[in-house]
């Protein structure tokens, strides 16, 4: 199994398993394989930057990764605490 990705049973008429990946820049979780038609499928892509699978709403945006993003927030809310300017 690749880093990244699992699968899920779904229930309802019949029960269904499909393919899914995690969006490394916006940690999105998608379908990427499944034998149901009903289900939407995101082929998505790799980035070229950081070599992880990225979704398709990702694909035209820059390599920032999600555990950046987590790292700019939590020194964004600290610079914020400096200043005395909690959210």
């Amino acid at each position: 199994m690749l880093v990244g990705t699992g699968y899920a049973t779904i229930f309802g008429d019949r029960t269904t398993e499909a393919d899914t990946r995690q969006c490394v820049h916006c940690n999105a979780h998608c379908y990427s394989r499944s034998t149901d038609p009903k289900i939407e499928c995101d082929p998505g892509g790799t980035c070229r930057n950081c070599m992880g699978w990225i979704c398709s709403k990702c694909l035209a945006k820059e390599c920032l990764n999600f555990e950046k993003k987590l790292t700019i927030y939590e020194r964004r809310q600290d610079l914020f605490k400096k200043l005395g300017l909690e959210l």
